[in-house]
């Protein structure tokens, strides 16, 4: 506190009191210098000494161990220890006491013993105690034929151990060996110092110093090491140096008196500039100026202030016109502005304060301005102002003001406060937003989420917020009600199993990329086992705060994806339902067939009656065969199980077995046929059994539905880069009303009240399905009823010339010769009928009715063929099929599948069985023929 005084005194007194400072200072310096030179070579002299003291004790403990080493070698060398080792009888006489001669040299201790060529003691001085590691050391220096030397811890410290063999004359190798040791603390100097070993060589220092042994104990590094270096004291130059501090701050005292005389001096003319600068602060400033007189320096600072005073006075002015200009942008603003002193009193107001709240100057005066805050705020208000005065920091407050309409407003209120360049607060400025209109917007915005979170709750649905970038997503509040057990509070999807996540955040960043939206359906488990699922809808938020932000909702659809799958069950067990109706229609089919077929053997020209029944029957089987398979291949075209084989197809020759299949129901009918643009060669690229199936059913459906001996006519013609094929006839026509849904599913106009041939309204369907398909398109014209119609096939055409599918149809490979035939089937009027027809064709045929029994007559007939039914009782027909392959008789049989199942997957597993061939029920006659009349390899 003192030297705080003395510093702010006058300059006069500080120029002392520093000069003062720097003559201790440099005295202090002086004297520490002078003490750490004199501590350093005072420590240096100590330490040669200790280096001298430490090269005498080791000179004088190598000169112990010299004589210690040339009294060993003098005692191993001598008769005594030579006769004592072939003289067992005058051990004890001369050898023993002659030990003990030598136990102590130049007053050191030694132990010794002699033994044998086998280690084996012979003899040992009085007292002399050698432990096992010593003789086991001992022991394999011998075996090694060496002498040499060791330090071993001993109960009273390190021992140095050390072996000369006795070598003699008569023999090469050591008959014995000399043992003795001695404790290292009889050979060491003092207390002070010890010996210690060392893995190799030290440099000496104060510490450490090598001893200078003798060639037996070189190996072992010996070293005197000190145990303990004294302190070095320092006390004895105490005196001195005090003295030295005693002169300095004499010295410092004198420079302190003489400085502050001097310094009076020379400081005269800047007391008076101070003076002059006194007044100036206590007047404040106006016209006067500082004289400039004295020194150089004082009176460049008077100049320095009388120019600032000049500055001062036209910022002054500056600041007077630029507070005015500060109060008219403070009027121009659309807030409320104000000011207040540094103690929070208002002082100023801007116009717009006074228009809003209708006040004048006067009313504003000592805090006027509080009662204008809403009664139940003002409190509140004040003591926030106050505190916020008090603290010196920014307020932040909304309260709300009356206006001049009596009615009160919300307003936000800012205050920050003004400081000096020392930040001493000078001044408060304040502004006051209205925000009644955002506060009322944030009111209907809070309504409004009200209202949405309400119809998320109401509709299942959470809503949520997706940052690609970081991989955080928010939800709302209902997200657990809607997820359920299932959902785990965070700000992601990890609720989601792992396969679905992957999949929803592949999509979302899909969508992100495209700026687009996207629909993700994700499994959820639910509380009673059942699986949940969600419909997750997202959309690219595009905002610069999100670049590759989602947002979307979530949406419960497990009611509809329980519908889903209740359609797709019953779809399912649709499909199977009508693969048993077609199994079970085509059984019975498949004998009806085959005796219509040995009606035709048998009675090759029958009667007309009997020749019109049996075309009855063989025509009616036939349409009855054409509905099963429509049905079939409507349930796969719509479900998408349906496989076309894509290869280049003649289109006239398609036509022409369209024409062929139909021929008989065209006879039938006595219809006129007429052609056209057969003979052209356009080629296209498709399955062929699928196109011919389109225009066969276009003209069995012309045949239907025009009367006996109508005209029906097919034209193949070429339009640009689409084939067309033109099916026309003259019957019913198609009105108007059923036109556009001509090819639905299942729909039947009421053409005439004879629908013995009307059909399952599927045909039509299939057409445009399986047209579709291969990229075509069907078309259906009529005039009107009783107009006839018209149906337009468009294909696209395929330019070019390559291996065309039934451009030539191909004929049997091999002669219908006798053959052995064995046929299988449960249904013994189907088995029946068709061996008889074989039989007549004059083949040798074998029947079995069950599985069992067809392996063991095939063993014994050997058969060249084997017509198999699939759906066999016990051993169904695949089994069958691969037993045969594994028999030797029949492996190279051909085996075909009669079976009433004909789907794709049907046909697959038939052949992985082992089949050659897949018939459907009922069968033609004349292919079964054909395809028995072939080998296996055909």
């Amino acid at each position: 506190m003192r030297l705080d005084r003395f510093l702010s005194g006058s300059l006069a007194r500080r120029f002392a009191l520093v000069s003062a400072a720097l003559a201790g200072a440099a005295l202090l310096l002086t004297l520490l210098a002078s003490w750490w030179l004199v501590t350093q070579q005072h420590q240096a002299g100590l330490r040669e000494l200790r280096v001298k003291e430490a090269g005498f004790h080791a000179s004088a403990v190598g000169s112990s161990l010299r004589s210690l080493a040339a009294r060993m070698s003098e005692v191993a060398g001598s008769a005594i220890l030579a006769n004592g080792l072939v003289d067992s009888a005058g051990r004890e006489t001369y050898l023993q006491p002659y030990l003990d001669g030598a136990r102590e040299v130049d007053g050191i201790h030694v132990e010794l013993m002699v033994s044998d060529f086998e280690s084996a003691p012979i003899a040992s001085s009085a007292g002399a105690n050698f432990s096992r590691r010593q003789l086991e050391w001992m022991r394999r220096l011998m075996e090694r034929d060496e002498e040499g030397a060791a330090v071993f811890d001993g109960p009273s410290g390190p021992q140095l151990v050390g072996l000369k063999l006795l070598r003699y004359s008569r023999t090469k190798s050591a008959e014995g060996a000399l043992l003795y040791k001695t404790p290292l603390a009889e050979i060491e100097p003092d207390r002070t110092f010890h010996i210690a070993a060392a893995q190799r060589p030290q440099p000496p220092d104060d510490r450490t110093w090598p001893i200078p042994v003798p060639a037996d104990y070189q190996d072992l590094h010996l070293q005197l090491v000190r145990d303990v270096i004294p302190p070095t004291d320092y006390g004895a130059l105490l005196p001195h140096y005090a003295l030295i501090l005693v002169i300095a701050a004499a010295l410092a005292a004198a420079v302190l008196l003489l400085g502050a005389r001097l310094a009076l001096l020379l400081t005269s003319d800047l007391r008076h500039l101070e003076l002059f600068a006194s007044n100036v602060v206590r007047e404040g400033f106006g016209l006067r100026r500082a004289a400039i007189q004295g020194s150089g320096e004082v009176a460049g600072l008077a100049v320095a202030i009388n120019h600032m005073l000049d500055r001062l006075n036209q910022q002054h002015a500056l600041l007077q016109a630029e507070s005015e200009k500060f109060h008219q942008l403070a009027n121009t603003i659309p807030q409320l502005a104000w000011s207040a002193h540094a103690d929070g009193t208002a002082d100023w107001f801007n116009e717009r304060w006074y228009a809003y709240t209708g006040t004048r100057r006067a009313d504003m005066v000592n805090d006027g301005w509080s009662k204008l805050v809403a009664p139940e705020e003002r409190d509140a208000v004040l003591t926030q102002w106050r505190e916020g005065v008090a603290a010196g920091a920014p307020i932040t407050m909304t309260f709300s003001l009356r206006g001049a309409d009596g009615i009160y407003r919300r307003f936000f209120t800012q205050v920050a406060p003004l400081k000096s360049a020392s930040g001493r607060i000078v001044q408060w400025f304040g502004t006051n937003t209205d925000v009644t209109p955002l506060e009322l917007a944030e009111q209907a915005a809070r309504e409004s989420g009200r209202r949405l979170r309400e119809a998320l709750l109401a509709a299942n649905m959470a809503a949520w917020n997706w940052d690609l970038e970081s991989g955080r997503a928010e939800f709302s509040d209902n997200a657990p009600s809607v997820f359920g057990d299932a959902y785990v509070a965070g700000n992601n999807w990890d609720f989601l199993s792992a396969e679905d996540r992957t999949r929803l955040v592949g999509m979302a960043t899909e969508a992100a990329a495209c700026q687009d939206s996207f629909r993700c359906e994700v499994e959820l488990p639910g509380e009673d086992g059942q699986p949940r699922w969600f419909e997750i809808r997202g959309r690219s938020a595009g905002r610069a705060s999100m670049p590759r932000g989602m947002s979307g909702v979530a949406l419960d659809v497990s009611e509809r994806r329980r519908a889903e799958n209740a359609l797709l069950q019953a779809d399912q067990r649709k499909d199977e339902f009508l693969a048993m109706l077609a199994h079970e229609l085509r059984n019975p089919l498949a004998p009806i067939s085959s005796a219509v077929k040995i009606m035709e053997l048998l009675i090759p020209d029958p009667a007309p009656p009997v020749q019109k029944a049996r075309e009855v029957i063989d025509r009616q089987t036939r349409h009855l065969s054409r509905l099963v398979d429509d049905l079939l291949d409507v349930s796969r075209i719509s479900t998408g199980k349906i496989v076309l084989r894509g290869e280049q197809v003649d289109a006239a020759t398609m036509v022409s077995r369209a024409i062929e299949m139909n021929r008989p129901l065209l006879d039938a009918r006595g219809h006129q046929l007429i052609t056209h643009g057969l003979d052209r060669h356009e080629t296209l690229h498709g399955d062929p059994t699928r196109l011919t199936q389109i225009i066969g059913n276009l003209i069995n459906n012309a045949a239907k539905y025009t009367e006996a001996g109508g005209i029906i006519t097919v034209a193949l013609e070429r339009e640009r880069e689409w084939v067309l094929i033109r099916v026309a006839d003259n019957g019913i026509g198609i009105s108007p009303q059923v036109l556009p849904h001509v090819f639905n599913l299942f729909l039947q106009a009421e053409r005439s009240l004879d629908r013995s041939l009307g059909g399952l309204g599927i045909g039509l369907s299939v057409v445009q399905r399986l047209t579709e398909l291969h990229g075509g398109q069907v078309e259906a014209k009529s005039a009107g009823e009783r107009q006839g119609s018209e149906f337009i096939v468009r294909l696209p055409a395929v330019d070019g010339h390559g291996d065309v599918a039934g451009s030539a149809p191909k004929s049997a490979a091999a002669s219908r010769s006798a053959r052995r035939i064995l046929v299988v089937d449960d249904n013994r009027d189907a088995v029946d009928s068709l061996a008889m027809m074989l039989k007549l064709s004059g083949n040798d045929v074998e029947v079995a009715y069950e599985g069992e029994s067809a392996l063991r007559i095939a063993q014994s007939f050997r058969p060249d063929a084997v017509v198999l039914d699939i759906g066999l009782p016990g051993m169904d027909g695949y089994e069958v099929a691969r037993r045969l392959r594994r028999l030797p008789e029949t492996a190279g049989a051909l085996v075909v599948a009669v079976t009433g199942y004909g789907q794709k997957e049907d046909r697959e597993r038939a052949h992985a069985a082992g089949f050659d061939h897949h018939l459907v029920k009922p069968i033609e006659a004349d292919m079964l023929l054909s395809l028995l009349s072939l080998s296996r390899t055909a």
